[in-house]
């Protein structure tokens, strides 16, 4: 008898938490990096989140990252695959459910070329975003 009440009891807890999960995104936010930038001469920006390579996004692409509500570190290279101390950062608080657009931009100067990232308004995102091809291996 024990065994049929317990057993009853965790398939019936078991089946509600199957039902009342969700796919967990909502507890996510979402990075879209958008590079469409002509005027530096490399092949490749290297995103990092939190000091995690994110991607190497090529010329007219975008990128999708998923990360976990909170304050994130946003940083862009133009070499290398380790994010770097002296570089400025982009620093969100992000949001559980919400979309944030990061646009990669380089200055061109006769010394050196100057990357930094800049977030964007959707409304601005939505008119580039068409412009970009999406990029899902850019590891």
């Amino acid at each position: 008898m024990f065994k049929i009440l317990f057993l009853s009891i965790f398939f019936a807890t078991t089946v509600v938490d199957c039902f009342g999960q969700d796919d967990g995104r909502n507890k996510l936010a979402t990075i879209y990096f958008m590079r469409s930038t002509n005027g530096t001469a490399f092949n490749y920006f290297s995103t990092f989140i939190d000091d995690s390579l994110a991607c190497h996004l090529r010329n007219n692409r975008y990128s999708v990252h998923f990360v976990a509500a909170g304050l994130h570190k946003l940083q862009v290279r133009f070499d290398g695959k380790k994010p770097r101390k002296r570089i400025r950062t982009l620093d969100i608080n992000m949001e559980a459910g919400q979309s944030y657009y990061i646009s990669l931009n380089g200055n061109r100067n006769l010394f050196a070329d100057d990357l930094f990232l800049m977030e964007v308004t959707t409304n601005t995102a939505s008119k580039l975003m068409p412009t970009l091809t999406i990029d899902n291996n850019c590891k």
